[in-house]
């Protein structure tokens, strides 16, 4: 996923979605996937 938006609470939003486990709604768990942003975001999401 490459995601070119220099707001990042959009980004963040977006990879707190994919990133955490909390069943907020109903989802696959995604293997192998690199996500490029243009900001850096959390130190958690290496």
């Amino acid at each position: 996923m490459f995601h070119l938006n220099f707001r990042s609470d959009r980004a963040s939003q977006l990879l707190k979605a994919i990133h955490e486990e909390e069943n907020i709604f109903k989802k696959k768990k995604i293997k192998n996937i690199y996500i490029c942003t243009m900001t850096k975001f959390y130190k958690e999401y290496k």
